[in-house]
């Protein structure tokens, strides 16, 4: 019941789009460190191609999470935009949120694509993205889970 109230809620505060509120709006923070994605430098993976852990002591607290930053410039580029640089989905695993999983990222396993980061649980649902992206956003984006066709459905087209 709570769960429900908790939806409806972030549906009211992002136009009645319960999805997108819980896709967008929850940034994946580790529950004991309260550190964002893991404690990584989100402008890092712009800035210099790669994860890079950001360091203690610089840090921006946004949308519910502690993010860290290698230095104070990209701090600064965070706290002017961070939509820019938060990735997508929270931080969520795109391809299994496509298939209706919640499942956090892995900040060692991530793309970007067309100017936004993902994160990805493994190297295989990286790949799965690499390959068919536009599916996957679309299904993640909507909400509905990617289902398997009955064999009917896949037979003589």
């Amino acid at each position: 019941m709570a769960m429900i109230a908790l939806v409806g809620l972030l549906a009211l505060f992002n136009g009645g789009n319960a999805s997108k509120a819980l896709t967008e709006r929850s940034h994946w923070a580790d529950n004991s460190t309260g550190l964002a994605i893991g404690g990584f430098d989100p402008v890092a993976y712009f800035a210099v191609a790669r994860a890079v852990r950001g360091r203690e002591g610089i840090e921006h607290g946004w949308n519910g999470g502690g993010w860290r930053f290698v230095n104070d410039g990209n701090r600064r580029a965070f706290a002017r935009d961070p939509e820019v640089y938060a990735p997508r989905f929270g931080g969520l695993d795109p391809v299994l949120l496509a298939r209706g999983r919640r499942v956090p990222g892995n900040p060692r396993i991530w793309m970007i694509r067309d100017g936004r980061l993902y994160l990805f649980y493994s190297a295989a649902t990286r790949q799965t993205f690499a390959t068919a992206g536009d599916a996957v956003l679309q299904r993640a984006a909507a909400g509905e889970p990617d289902r398997p066709r009955p064999a009917s459905a896949s037979r003589g087209r």
